[in-house]
């Protein structure tokens, strides 16, 4: 829980686009230092120059898969603004392929970045943290952490890997009675980019169009990221400001699980 967010320190992985970029704006906005990163040095720049958040504002290039990029960020925000108050660990890939054309390194490169960068980004900075009176750490899941379907088993997996390890870090933290309060993000469909860059180029151009008039239709990540931040400050776990159709997946999901019944493909109906 954080109850003011001016002058503190907020970490936001994957903040040059879509939700990140919006949970940025949305720190800058409440007054309180903010450092984003994203893989490529390009993104970050151009983030830094549009976002204009002055001395407030650092960008960083860092990979969220790799566990000693994060100790060298949790160093770098240490040693710039101090201990963090608020950790956001947006990081996200995707990729659209039916497992038949799954390779090793589709998914390690998916479960590096989604999986492994919430569990690095959590190890490198708690220990910062937890000398804060008030801390909060966000876990952005996606609502396909409840659900699954087809063409995306790399990203379905580690999401809900993601909302696992969410809920532990939440059952752990509150039972040594740490400081650092815990919210698992699982926005349905929001206008960012990470689908169009899951397609691989050689899907039907309907399917495209498909995709692209989807994300279209989403809710806009400012949205999200009000809603989120209204979550840490009133403590609040479970956070899904846009579940809108997919909460009839995940109905039919936990009810097939409790009565034995297989997985159908009217489960997901028309929301995937």
């Amino acid at each position: 829980m954080i109850t003011d967010f001016k002058g503190k320190t907020a970490v936001i992985t994957g903040g040059a686009h879509g939700i990140g970029y919006a949970f940025a704006q949305e720190c800058l906005g409440k007054g309180m230092n903010v450092v984003i990163t994203a893989s490529r040095q390009s993104s970050v720049d151009k983030a830094v120059a549009t976002l204009e958040g002055g001395d407030r504002l650092i960008g960083v290039q860092s990979d969220a898969g790799d566990a000693e990029a994060n100790a060298k960020l949790a160093k770098l925000v240490k040693d710039k603004f101090g201990q963090p108050s608020l950790l956001v660990l947006n990081a996200g890939i995707s990729r659209m392929a039916p497992i038949h054309d799954l390779t090793p390194e589709k998914w390690r490169q998916t479960l590096s970045v989604n999986l492994d960068g919430v569990a690095y980004g959590t190890l490198a900075f708690l220990p910062l943290m937890e000398q804060q009176t008030e801390a909060h750490i966000v876990i952005n899941a996606s609502i396909f952490g409840f659900f699954s379907a087809g063409l995306q088993a790399p990203y379905f997996a580690s999401k809900a890997g993601a909302v696992a390890f969410a809920e532990t870090l939440y059952y752990d933290l509150l039972a040594a009675g740490s400081p650092v309060g815990v919210s698992l993000l699982c926005p349905g469909n929001t206008r960012t980019n990470i689908l169009e860059t899951a397609l691989t180029g050689e899907e039907p151009e309907e399917f495209r169009q498909l995709i692209e008039a989807e994300m279209a239709a989403g809710t806009s990540p400012a949205f999200v990221a009000q809603a989120t931040l209204d979550a840490v400050r009133d403590n609040t776990f479970y956070v899904t400001p846009n579940t809108g159709d997919f909460i009839y997946p995940i109905e039919a999901r936990f009810d097939r699980i409790l009565k034995g019944r297989n997985p159908a493909p009217e489960d997901v109906g028309d929301t995937v």
